[in-house]
This record gives C-alpha cells, sequence and structure tokens, in this order.
C-alpha cells in the first residue's frame, strides 16, 4: 500500500519477489520486466499529451514506475538494477517523464490552491503525496535546528513550494523559495499569498547568483532541491559564498538505491569541496535523500546552532 489515494492495480509487488531475497540477479529478472513495460507506455508520450491528462489518470500512470522505486530493495539489487544495460538505456526516458510528472502535478495543485473558493489548507489535505512532504520537512528539522535569526533559502521551489510551505506553518520557519523558471515564480507566489503565508515565505525568481544578496541581507541556510541545475554550477557558488559566510548551514536532495531510477542522483564531482556530516535515508513512500555538508576548505558548521564544527 501507499499514500497514493486512487484505485489501481499495482502492477509490481514484493509478493512477486517470493522465496527471493530482494537484493540479488534472480531479483533484478523479476523486476526488470516491470522497468522495460513501464518505459514501453511513457516513452512516446508527448508533453501536450501528459498535460492534458486530468489529475487521476496522471497519478494513475505514475504509481506503476512509484511501486519500482519504492520496493523494499537491498543495495546489490539497486545497483543491478540501475547499471544494467537494458535499463540503463531507458533511465534518460524514463527519468524525462518523471520531471514532467512532478512538474504537472504540482502545476494542478497550484491551480487547485488558486482557484478554490473554501479554505486552500483542505486542498492540501487532499494532496496525494503530502505525507512524503511531511516526512521529508519533519527529517529535516529534526537535523537542522532553525534559529529564528535564520531563514532558509530554498533553491528549486517548483510551482507549489511545498517544503516551504509546511515549514512555515508547521515549524514556523522563515524561507526564501527560489526558482528561474517565471510561470513556477508566478504559481508559487500566488498560492503562498493564498495560503496566507506571505509573511512567512519570500518567492523570488533567480538562480545561485542570488543566494548572495539573500544571505548579505539577512542570515540563510540553504537547502539546494533534487532537481536543481546545474548542481556543479550552483555548489561552486556557495563554496564562493562560504568564503565570507563560513557559517551557513547547507543541504541538498538527492536519490538514492532504485529510487534513482526516477531522476539522476547527485555526482561525487558536483559537490567537490564539500565533504557529507549527516545524511537522512527516505522512509515510506518518501522520494528524497537529504544530505548535510560542510565546505572542506572553510570548516563551516552545516547544521546552524548545534555546536558541531
Amino acid at each position: 500500500m501507499h499514500d497514493i489515494n486512487i484505485v489501481h492495480r499495482h502492477e509490481v509487488v514484493e509478493d512477486h519477489f517470493a522465496g527471493c531475497c530482494l537484493d540479488c540477479r534472480r531479483s533484478l529478472e523479476i523486476v526488470k520486466p516491470h522497468i522495460i513495460n513501464f518505459h514501453k507506455r511513457v516513452c512516446n508520450l508527448s508533453d501536450d499529451h501528459l498535460y492534458g491528462l486530468p489529475p487521476e489518470e496522471l497519478y494513475g500512470l505514475y504509481v506503476a514506475l512509484d511501486d519500482i522505486a519504492h520496493l523494499n530493495v537491498g543495495e546489490h539489487l539497486a545497483e543491478f538494477v540501475l547499471n544494467d544495460k537494458d535499463i540503463s538505456e531507458l533511465l534518460p526516458d524514463i527519468r524525462k517523464y518523471y520531471t514532467r510528472f512532478f512538474d504537472i502535478h504540482e502545476m494542478h495543485l497550484a491551480k487547485d490552491i488558486q482557484e478554490t473558493s473554501e479554505n486552500p489548507w483542505k486542498t492540501i489535505d487532499r494532496f496525494p503525496l503530502l505525507d512524503r512532504y511531511l516526512k521529508l520537512t519533519a527529517g529535516h528539522v529534526e537535523a537542522l535546528s532553525f534559529r529564528n535569526d535564520r531563514a532558509l533559502a530554498f533553491l528549486g521551489c517548483g510551482h507549489l513550494p511545498m517544503t516551504a510551505v509546511l515549514l512555515a506553518k508547521n515549524h514556523g520557519t522563515a524561507v526564501t523559495a527560489i526558482d528561474i523558471d517565471d510561470n513556477a515564480v508566478e504559481n508559487a507566489l500566488k498560492c503562498v499569498e493564498k495560503l496566507g503565508l506571505s509573511h512567512k515565505i519570500e518567492v523570488v525568481r533567480g538562480d545561485e547568483d542570488i543566494l548572495e544578496n539573500l544571505i548579505h541581507r539577512k542570515p540563510h541556510d540553504i537547502l539546494v532541491a533534487a532537481m536543481a541545475e546545474p548542481k556543479n554550477q550552483i555548489f561552486r557558488k556557495i563554496e564562493k559564498l562560504m568564503k565570507t559566510h563560513p557559517q551557513i548551514g547547507v543541504s541538498y536532495r538527492t536519490y538514492t538505491g532504485i529510487r534513482a531510477i526516477l531522476y539522476k542522483p547527485f555526482l561525487p564531482d558536483e559537490i567537490s569541496g564539500f565533504e557529507p556530516v549527516e545524511t537522512i535515508l527516505p522512509t515510506g513512500r518518501v522520494n528524497n535523500t537529504t544530505i548535510f555538508l560542510r565546505c572542506i576548505s572553510h570548516k563551516s558548521a552545516p547544521h546552524a546552532g548545534n555546536g558541531l564544527e
């Protein structure tokens, strides 16, 4: 079972692996046809087709990939899946589809929030992926003790800055939500206003270069979204900023294990100059791993206010 409340047939479940350890080459041969079949379903779908699907059909298509990405498998099977020659050739298409799904489902929800005549928080409560975001943000807060004098700069907020919304509402965090896409910024701004969170969330258009002005104006910690690009350029900018602001807390989200079929994970050279100090692995149906970093050259304290050196 999972948190997408849509009636559908589970195409791959752990019962299919009865008698198998879910961490071997035999289990690869069980899951591989499901990945290939999903690719066949989505590889020829145009953007116009996907954008034209009603939300129920959009999620109905996604759940097949969701079931695969959240199989309770071991590290070996994840490596077998990602390194399999046949599967690796399909990953660009699958990840492209996932990126489009992520964009579209946020647009649907943002539109619903803006157009609702009732309490917009009821729309949030009905959001099929809400539980995942609640767990993701709660884990972030638990690891990083936010201080009243520090805001969080979230780079790559999207059409609906759900992370910013939940941090502001549930944890009182001040957030600057940043995106380079004009349409995403417009939708995010309207949603924040509709939800009554403009006093806690600032939405701005820009890329990593905007971080310098933000941090000079008010102390910020930085969270980089899993889909924020280009990653190497973003972290070179952050590294430069930390020469004069060594106490910036830095974290990023990525996809690990078999969840990496959804989106390309961060590569080591993209975060060169930094080292991980804490990793929050996903639980349940959460998609992202959150990793807190220390800048090696500046010996920054990644957890603001927690005494780590």
